[in-house]
């Protein structure tokens, strides 16, 4: 998800694995070979400090829910 600080997120996704979360991010913000995408990488959030204008956002992060089974994240993706 991505947004500014203090407000409800402007964009969430649902995915079956970190790793398709963190790849998703970085193509949305193109933000492939930064530093941005190394912490996000490591700690699961990136603040664009200085440079929020640029990418429409202050931050982006990973964030846990509760672990679906298959068929519970399969019905989800439907209902998006």
């Amino acid at each position: 998800m991505n947004g500014s600080t203090g407000c409800l997120p402007d964009h969430s996704e649902l995915h079956s694995s970190r790793k398709a979360a963190e790849d998703s991010l970085i193509d949305m913000f193109g933000i492939a070979r930064t530093h941005y995408a190394g912490e996000l990488r490591r700690y699961g959030i990136t603040y664009f400090t200085g440079r929020e204008a640029e990418f429409g956002a202050d931050y982006c992060e990973i964030a846990f829910g509760d672990p679906m089974t298959r068929a519970e994240f399969e019905a989800a993706q439907e209902n998006w």
